[in-house]
């Protein structure tokens, strides 16, 4: 990630999202671009056979449309 999260519950709980198991917790961050506090949710896959990540997915929870 491209900032350090808070998280609210560690280690992250399991969610299947989208038929994948993915990671997932309740967080805040700090955006790197505005500098602004942002609460929301982060979900992360991990190739556990390679052990390397995926990639992730943020919900901004104050600017949902």
């Amino acid at each position: 990630l491209p900032f350090t999260p808070t998280l609210f519950q560690s280690p992250p709980m399991p969610i299947i999202c989208d038929g994948k198991m993915t990671f997932g917790a309740y967080a805040t961050w700090t955006d790197p671009d505005t500098g602004r506090t942002v609460r929301g949710t982060i979900s992360a896959e991990y190739d556990f056979d390679n052990d390397q990540p995926l990639g992730y997915r943020l919900i901004d929870l104050d600017n949902l449309e």
